[in-house]
């Protein structure tokens, strides 16, 4: 078996990875990036690229290249409540000028990224899938990886890793990590395409029927949209996922958001990791990012954003460790814990208390009539408000005296 020596050595070629990859590259540091894949490839998702992921992609310098190759605008967050009550908010209006997002199939997104890192300066070793991981305690020493084409292996002796795999939980428990998956959701999406063109919300449907869950519909293109449902695993044990999310149209149909709708691709289901905080994510010399951390916003589902967040913070942390001979994983750590733990507590808090039926009625009501409120719940439900905040006996009351 032949040995490979890299500086940093990246698994997972999605958005947490590449853009890991390309900061650290960017900054000067030998990256090479693994995936067992060959690109482009599909990645089940919803497509959602937030405000806030929007804004990591400036950060990037990488956001004309999304927009350039198709991303489709998305100006508004539409939410509509168990029992039919519906508010529209604009991005730009609830978080300020020039604010909104984007959406884009995986295939398309991950590959301008892979490249954007390659031109960066990163390595990439495609169709390459990690075997068995080596430590000398909390330390990566090596890691046997296979090349798919050739079933040749090879022994890569890292001095830096970050595991971006998304929510590849028997990798991860393969590897050494421990799991986490009482905080685990099911998604099932499919490609839609329709008769008429599609408004340019983000569409956020909390249906009796799905509740703490919700279906969504994402246009990709005006006539195109990524429809899914999320429901929290355990519930609904009765109906599958399939006969839930054809439900969940027929519902759309019926209420004439959706017409002459096609379903143009298979319908695939996939985990939602939401336990960041119940586990380690970083050691000696290896950082966990993204999904493989738990990232992805209990609320909502929503993982693109903060996957890209934690993947550059990972990088930031990493270079400034090397250059500092300083600890960099208490420092990633330590910069997540202050940006993210009230935050996921507050989340969790939501979605267990107030995503019921006359409670969000109530909320969705109020914030049609309530500019101030609206402006919170949407920076609430994207991150960038703590939850907490919707505790305060002012916000309180206007729900409660809200007609």
């Amino acid at each position: 078996m032949r040995s490979k020596s890299v500086d940093i050595l990246v698994i997972g070629a999605g958005p947490s990875g590449c853009a890991a990859a390309s900061y650290l590259a960017m900054h000067g540091h030998r990256v090479v990036i693994a995936d067992s894949a060959q690109f482009p490839r599909d990645k089940t998702c919803g497509d959602g690229i937030s405000p806030l992921a929007v804004r990591m992609l400036i950060r990037l310098n990488v956001l004309s290249q999304v927009e350039s190759e198709g991303a489709f605008r998305i100006e508004n967050v539409l939410i509509q409540s168990p029992m039919g009550k519906m508010n529209r908010s604009r991005f730009d209006e609830s978080l300020g000028a020039n604010e909104y997002a984007l959406a884009m199939p995986r295939i398309d997104l991950d590959s301008i990224l892979l490249k954007y890192a390659l031109s960066s300066g990163a390595e990439a070793m495609l169709h390459t899938r990690i075997e068995e991981v080596q430590t000398d305690g909390d330390l990566i020493t090596s890691l046997t990886a296979k090349h798919l084409d050739s079933n040749v292996r090879v022994k890569i002796q890292p001095r830096h890793v970050i595991f971006a795999v998304g929510a590849n939980i028997g990798f991860l428990r393969r590897c050494g990590f421990t799991v986490n998956t009482q905080n685990v959701s099911l998604a099932t999406r499919s490609y839609y395409s329709t008769s008429i063109p599609l408004p340019k919300d983000y569409a956020l449907y909390f249906d009796e029927e799905l509740i703490p869950g919700y279906g969504w519909v994402f246009p990709v293109a005006n006539q195109r949209a990524n429809i899914g449902i999320g429901v929290v695993r355990g519930r609904h044990r009765a109906t599958s996922n399939i006969e839930m999310l054809d439900a969940f149209i027929n519902r759309r149909v019926n209420q004439e958001v959706l017409c002459g709708v096609t379903r143009e691709d298979d319908v695939k289901g996939y985990p939602i990791r939401s336990d960041y905080g119940t586990q380690r994510i970083a050691g000696a010399n290896w950082m966990l990012v993204g999904e493989a951390a738990g990232l992805v916003n209990p609320l909502t589902g929503e993982g693109i954003d903060l996957a890209l967040y934690s993947g550059i913070l990972a990088s930031e942390c990493l270079h400034a460790g090397i250059g500092l001979s300083q600890p960099y994983s208490r420092l990633y750590e330590a910069e997540l814990s202050r940006r993210f733990r009230l935050l996921f507590v507050g989340w969790r808090i939501c979605r267990n208390l107030l995503l019921r039926r006359h409670i969000m009625d109530r909320i969705v009501h109020t914030m049609s009539v309530d500019s101030e409120l609206r402006s919170l719940i949407v920076k609430m439900g994207l991150g960038l408000e703590s939850p907490i905040s919707l505790a305060h006996p002012k916000w309180l009351y206007r729900v409660i005296r809200s007609r």
